[in-house]
């Protein structure tokens, strides 16, 4: 019963130092993740898969062993997993039929004719990998005692349902002795295709399929997971829009909970939540205050992107994680230092900083370019560091030495504890009185003599090294290291892909690494909707051009709307542009007057420059890509939607906002921004269906979301 006592004790504690922001992102970030976890996708999965190899004559044969109350088959649909074929090229699967178990399928039932992820022939079905596609449907229904598949190409088959007239699966069985073509071995493999038949789930909702562009990721891991196992006139498919990491990354959990979208989504969908997580500690740390902190997360949870980038099965989540977690801790070495009491413990920020940035470029090196603007953070952390060392040098200079010391010096931060007490900005750092100064002079030498200078020029050497080695060890050795581990576990996979002669390979474990690598600069996974989709990075600054990453209606002129769309929250996105030009003019105007030392317009300064500085690079590395679209601006996102609380901050300053009662007083600053903030959550609603591939009446999709587009890519508008 003490114990009790003492636990919830200790929890009230807890609870009381909490600030009241902390406790509000505690219960966004919450209902960010029950809303998305909800949603994220089916549990379903087909288990294991048949691998049918094309021949003349070759046949995967199967029993209908129909129970009570079945008397006729009325549907087929099959789940197809990787196409051995080059991606745009098709096979044409077909199946037969007989009347009695005794007697061969010779009675065609139904053919179709699937694309590798998507086809360049108006005739073929795009988008059926690892999706159910339905074969046949007589309305009247056959009579089928016996059913077999065949195919033009080799692929695997992941589960084939055969529904009857009463509209529940017919239990199936393997017909061995019409099954020709393939060895004992492989007849007893057939099995696999007929294993999960509860799978089966007739629903073109998002949730229970995957969308094209999950489909390729979903295919590189299968062709990793492949190992050294390759069929002869196959053509395999690996990812190119990313490094082989993000392949190794997103692999677990699909070899965990199998081939559904639950599973693939999952990873991403953990690397959003952090990127949430990451968001607000930015936030916090760049304006030292917890609010904006909040403003900055809540934004991004409604602003569009993290729930559709965001939870699709894509590499792009991750890439995003990492890097604002890379600028997090970089820019925590910027604004603290290193202090001389914990120097090893100081230079971890810049160690996982590196590591983060390391894990972005092995899973996509066009991540150069942001890692490039934090690198040039860790410089100007060194610089200020250096800074902060010769100003606390000053005290024991001699006066002759102390006033070349500019403004800039004392403006820099103390990193150290016995250094915090640095002058204040704007005023010059050898403004020591005069008096003390001679008693200084008298105490200490030109040459720095006196224990505490030469620990301090210790302290400031050894910090030096450590931020140097923290960095080498992380952004350079750890990147390596990461590509090389990842490049071993797909090496296989990269040899059936890129290799002319997987069978015979001809090129070198380095040029292999070398094609994966540099495949970012050169290619990009093309589906149904990339030239739809497709838009220039500076089309993100409004949403000129939603993309389209999912359709479930294939009939043109449906009384029904159902489309998973990526585009940032409208109303946020209007938000952003009007918060980034604000910003700008505030800031240049600043600059050209005599306010422009003061210790506010710096820290907005310094912030605008980050904001700016992730905003142009995460455009930069999108722009290198073929056919962009909303789909890569995830990063981008993050930067553009920090424009928003900093504006909040240039229009009421905290450090002079007027305070009634010993409370801040509620400013227009504070009325605007709630408006703004209940019109974002208006917009996200309405947007609700559209983000997560929700089916509506069309009309009401129109009115809903379908203007919140400037341009019609095909899809979004209903």
């Amino acid at each position: 019963m003490e114990n009790t006592e003492v636990t919830n004790q200790s929890a009230v504690k807890v609870g009381k130092k909490l600030s009241g922001w902390l406790k509000g992102f505690i219960v966004l970030f919450a209902l960010f993740f029950a809303a998305g976890f909800a949603t994220l996708g089916s549990f379903r999965n087909t288990g294991k898969s048949f691998a049918y190899t094309s021949g003349d004559g070759n046949l995967a044969s199967f029993n209908l062993d129909k129970a009570s109350g079945q008397s006729k088959l009325m549907y087929i649909y099959i789940n197809v997993g990787n196409i051995y074929t080059a991606t745009g090229s098709d096979i044409t699967i077909t199946v037969k039929r007989s009347t009695q178990q005794s007697f061969k399928p010779s009675i065609k039932v139904d053919s179709v004719t699937l694309g590798n992820i998507y086809s360049l022939k108006e005739k073929s079905r795009e988008g059926g990998n690892f999706n159910w596609v339905q074969l046949a449907y007589k309305e009247d229904g056959v009579s089928a005692a016996c059913i077999s598949v065949s195919a033009t190409g080799n692929f695997d088959l992941n589960e084939i349902v055969c529904i009857a007239d009463d509209g529940k699966p017919i239990p199936i069985s393997v017909n061995s002795e019409y099954s020709q073509g393939f060895t004992s071995a492989q007849k007893k493999q057939m099995t696999r295709a007929i294993d999960a038949q509860n799978s089966f789930k007739n629903s073109s909702a998002s949730y229970y399929n995957f969308t094209q562009e999950e489909a390729y990721f979903m295919t590189s891991i299968h062709t990793v997971l492949g190992g050294k196992n390759i069929r002869s006139d196959s053509v395999y498919t690996m990812d190119t829009d990313f490094n082989s990491l993000a392949t190794v990354l997103m692999l677990p959990s699909v070899a965990i909970f199998g081939d559904s979208p639950f599973a693939l989504r999952l990873t991403p969908f953990l690397a959003t939540c952090a990127t949430l997580l990451f968001v607000y500690l930015l936030g916090s740390l760049l304006f030292k205050d917890e609010k904006y902190g909040f403003i900055f997360a809540f934004i991004f949870a409604v602003g569009g992107l993290a729930t559709t980038v965001g939870r699709m099965g894509a590499p792009y989540a991750l890439v995003a994680c990492f890097l604002v977690a890379s600028l997090y801790f970089m820019y925590r070495f910027f604004s603290k230092g290193i202090s001389s009491q914990h120097i090893v413990k100081g230079g971890l920020n810049v160690l996982f900083s590196g590591l983060f940035a390391a894990l972005a470029l092995a899973m996509n090196i066009l991540a150069i370019f942001p890692v490039a603007g934090i690198l040039t953070l860790f410089g100007f952390g060194m610089r200020r560091q250096k800074l902060a060392y010769q100003n606390a040098l000053l005290k024991y200079l001699p006066a002759e030495k102390a006033a070349p010391h500019t403004a800039e010096t004392a403006e820099s931060f103390a990193p150290d504890a016995e250094s915090r007490e640095a002058p204040s900005e704007g005023k010059p750092a050898a403004a020591i009185p005069a008096k003390a100064e001679k008693e200084q002079h008298g105490a200490v030498s030109v040459a720095l003599i006196g224990k505490k200078a030469k620990k301090l020029q210790a302290d400031y050497r050894y910090k030096k090294k450590v931020s140097w080695a923290c960095a080498a060890l992380s952004f350079l050795l750890a990147t390596f290291v990461f590509m090389l581990l990842a490049s071993v576990v797909t090496y296989n996979a990269y040899v059936k892909a890129f290799d002319k002669n997987p069978l015979a390979p001809s090129l070198s474990y380095a040029s292999l690494l070398w094609k994966g690598i540099s495949a970012p600069f050169k290619i990009t996974n093309i589906t149904e909707y990339t030239e739809y989709n497709a838009a220039n990075v500076l089309a993100w600054l409004l949403p000129l051009k939603a993309a389209t990453v999912y359709d479930g209606i294939l009939e043109t002129g449906s009384s029904r709307y159902l489309a998973w769309n990526v585009s940032m929250n409208f109303a946020v996105s209007v938000a952003c542009l009007v918060a980034f030009a604000f910003s700008t003019v505030s800031v240049v105007s600043e600059m050209f007057t005599e306010n422009r030392g003061a210790r506010i317009n710096k820290r907005i300064r310094r912030i605008y420059l980050v904001l700016l500085g992730g905003l142009a690079l995460s455009m930069l590395s999108s722009a290198f890509v073929k056919n962009t679209s909303a789909v890569q601006s995830l990063l981008f996102g993050v930067f553009y939607i920090g424009f928003i609380p900093l504006a909040v901050k240039i229009a009421q300053p905290d450090e002079i906002r007027l305070k009634k009662n010993g409370k801040p007083k509620i400013s227009a600053a504070d009325v605007i921004l709630i408006v703004c903030l209940a019109v974002f959550v208006l917009f996200f609603a309405a947007s609700v269906p559209s983000m997560y591939g929700f089916e509506l009446p069309t009309k009401v999709a129109k009115y809903m979301f379908g203007w919140m587009s400037s341009a019609d890519n095909g899809y979004f508008r209903p």
